[in-house]
């Protein structure tokens, strides 16, 4: 089959989560179909054999929807997918980033309301729908039945994990002490990994190192800050309220850092294997249960021990197998001794490294992308693929516009 991805952003050294995910499986799909890529973003400068590639712009995508058996998108423009029902082509809406349930935490009405409609459009018109867990699945079932898609008419629903590539090799280089040359070698590092996003909690973060800055000056906070590849994204970071209170408790530069450079894609390694342990901490909101989070499955692509807050399946998951410990959300007390209980037991560490090695290989790439070719195979075999409709295409497109007028009023 030939298969388009519309990947959304850059290909190459800044490259975010959901360009991550959409360039991975277009990698592995790669493997047994003629995939192309259409780039929402910087173009890479070479592609891996198997793969095309071409600029993102609303007319080159509907062109290429008409010369493929399916289209695959986290955001499928509504052109395309009439397009592609008028044709007969499979399409493939990736819903495993709950933006609905993340746009809630910082409010933005407008953003929210054309959010809701365009993943409700995806999820009345398209042929197989993803998503990241059995959370995320239970609440995409209860939405297909508000809106009348159950028995014959329901689309597929597959769950597709946010995945990992290979374990890397160990680099032995020392970027956040070559970045911070005030963290000494003998200092522990515990790695903020990502931005601060809305939906996270960087006030407990802060508060758990107000006593170790008197107890444990050698323990250092490390949080990833820069400018997100998609500026646009920034307005809901809350990087800047963590440094503010960093400064406020006159830990900033001294046991509180924030890179603000965004990590090269092809370096992240190299950041993860230097710290000692990693953090992260989110709200107590609707988001934190249906959340898939790229941030965890770097700790434990990189093999690195981590704390995390409670309320999600994958930070479940992560503390099962004992490759993390987990915390109450806004517990600072909670989170100030369990890292130092781990790191001042090497052995520990030592277990939760080998069980995240373990847990790892349940999540590569290569293995997600096999399940995802099944599921659209299966979809290909299916009659719902087999009788398109060019006035079922029409009213989709009507009823979509419909909905968006709605949402602005």
């Amino acid at each position: 089959m030939r298969i388009l991805i519309l990947v959304p952003g850059d290909v190459g050294t800044r490259m975010s989560g959901p360009a991550i995910r959409a360039w991975m499986l277009a990698c592995g799909l790669s493997e047994s179909h003629e995939v192309t890529a259409a780039i929402d973003g910087k173009l890479p400068d070479s592609a891996p054999e198997g793969i095309r590639m071409f600029q993102a712009t609303r007319q080159r995508f509907l062109f290429e929807t008409l010369r493929h058996d399916v289209v695959f998108a986290a955001c499928l423009p509504p052109y395309a997918v009439t397009a592609a029902r008028a044709r007969g082509a499979i399409t493939v809406a990736d819903q495993y980033d709950p933006m609905v349930l993340e746009l809630q935490t910082f409010g933005g009405d407008d953003r929210l309301r054309q959010a809701r409609v365009l993943r409700q459009y995806h999820q009345r018109y398209a042929d197989l729908v993803l998503c990241a867990g059995q959370a995320q699945r239970r609440m995409l079932l209860e939405e297909l039945e508000s809106i009348g898609r159950v028995g014959a008419s329901a689309p597929a629903v597959g769950v597709v994990p946010y995945g990992l590539p290979e374990a890397p090799e160990p680099s032995g280089e020392t970027p956040i002490r070559n970045y911070f040359p005030q963290i000494k070698p003998s200092d522990k590092i515990v790695l903020w990994w990502g931005k601060i996003w809305s939906w996270f909690d960087p006030e407990t973060a802060i508060k758990a190192f107000v006593p170790l800055a008197q107890s444990r000056p050698d323990v250092k906070l490390v949080i990833t800050a820069g400018r997100a590849p998609d500026p646009n994204t920034d307005a809901t970071s809350l990087d800047w309220k963590a440094r503010e209170l960093a400064g406020e408790y006159g830990l900033l530069g001294n046991s509180v850092f924030f890179v603000d450079d965004w990590i090269p894609y092809a370096d992240r390694h190299q950041w993860l294997q230097e710290a000692d342990l990693g953090l992260t901490l989110h709200a107590n909101t609707s988001e934190a249960e249906f959340a898939a989070r790229a941030r965890y499955m770097d700790y434990l692509w990189a093999g690195l021990p981590c704390v995390l807050a409670r309320g999600d399946e994958v930070a479940a998951e992560f503390a099962e197998a004992g490759a993390a410990v987990l915390v109450e959300p806004g517990d600072a007390e909670a989170v100030t001794r369990v890292a130092i209980d781990l790191l001042e037991d090497d052995a520990a560490l030592g277990r939760a490294r080998d069980a995240a090695a373990v847990l790892a290989e349940r999540y590569r790439w290569t293995s997600l992308a096999r399940d995802l070719n099944r599921m659209i195979e299966q979809v290909a075999d299916s009659p719902r693929a087999q009788t398109p409709s060019v006035l079922h295409a029409v009213a989709g497109a009507g009823e979509y516009y419909g909905l968006r007028l709605l949402a602005r009023r």
